[in-house]
C-alpha cells in the first residue's frame, strides 16, 4: 500500500493528466468543427453555382423571343418545355449547410431567378471568393450568399447566338426518326461526361453535361 503523501500526489497527477486530456480533445474537436463548415461552405459555393448556371442555362434555352426562368426548381431537372425533355442540372442538391432539400429562392413574379441557404449561420469565409460572388465577402448570415442568375450574361449570348446565325433562333422541322437520332447523341454524350468525370462535385462535370445539352437544343430544336 503507498503512503498517505504519494497516494495524495498520485491522485492529483491523475486529475492534471485528465485535465490536459480534456483541454486537448476540445481543442480537437473545435479544428475538427471548424474543418466541417469550412467544407461545408465549399459545398455550398460549388451547389449554388450548379443552380445558377442552370438557371441561365434555362433562361437562355427558351423558345422565343420572351425569355423565360422557372417557376420550379424541378424544372430545371426536367424541362419539359420541348418533345423531349431536357436537362439544365443533373438532379436537386440539397442544401449543405442544413443538410434540408429546401433552398431559399429569388422571384421576379412567379420565376425562380436565384437560389440561397436557409441557414442563418455566420460563414467562417469572409473574403478570397470568386470574381462571380465578390459580394459575398463579409457577410454575416448565408443567407446573404445568393447565387443569382444574371440576366446580362444570359441575355448577352442570346444575342450573340442570334447574330452569329443572322437571325432569331426558329425551331426546327424534324421527323421523329431525326429528333431520336439527336437524344441518341445527348444520351452519348452524357455517358461520355459521367465516365470522364467520375466526380459529381467536378466542376468540369457540370460544364460536360451543360455543353451536351446545348448540342441537343441545337440538333433537335432550333434552325
Amino acid at each position: 500500500m503507498l503512503p498517505q503523501r504519494e497516494s495524495g500526489f498520485t491522485l492529483l497527477g491523475l486529475l492534471f493528466l485528465m485535465m490536459v486530456l480534456g483541454i486537448a480533445l476540445a481543442a480537437v474537436g473545435t479544428v475538427w468543427e471548424t474543418a466541417a463548415r469550412r467544407e461545408k461552405e465549399a459545398e455550398l459555393l460549388f451547389v449554388g453555382d450548379q443552380y445558377r448556371r442552370a438557371l441561365e442555362s434555362y433562361y437562355r434555352a427558351t423558345p422565343g423571343q420572351a425569355k423565360r426562368y422557372p417557376a420550379s426548381l424541378s424544372d430545371l431537372v426536367k424541362d419539359n418545355r420541348f418533345p423531349n425533355a431536357v436537362r439544365h442540372l443533373r438532379r436537386l442538391y440539397r442544401d449543405p449547410m442544413t443538410q434540408g432539400e429546401q433552398w431559399g429562392e429569388v422571384k421576379e413574379g412567379n420565376e425562380i431567378v436565384g437560389v440561397y441557404s436557409l441557414s442563418m449561420g455566420i460563414p467562417l469565409k469572409q473574403g478570397g471568393f470568386a470574381k462571380d460572388y465578390a459580394e459575398f465577402e463579409e457577410k454575416q448570415s448565408y443567407l446573404e450568399w445568393v447565387f443569382l442568375a444574371r440576366k446580362d450574361t444570359a441575355e448577352r449570348e442570346v444575342q450573340d447566338q442570334a447574330a452569329g446565325q443572322g437571325e432569331q433562333r426558329k425551331l426546327k422541322e424534324l421527323s421523329p426518326e431525326e429528333k431520336q437520332k439527336c437524344a441518341e447523341t445527348r444520351e452519348a454524350s452524357v455517358a461520355v461526361c459521367e465516365a470522364s468525370y467520375p466526380n459529381e462535385q467536378d466542376p468540369a462535370r457540370q460544364q460536360c453535361f451543360d455543353a451536351a445539352n446545348q448540342e441537343h437544343l441545337r440538333c433537335a430544336y432550333f434552325k
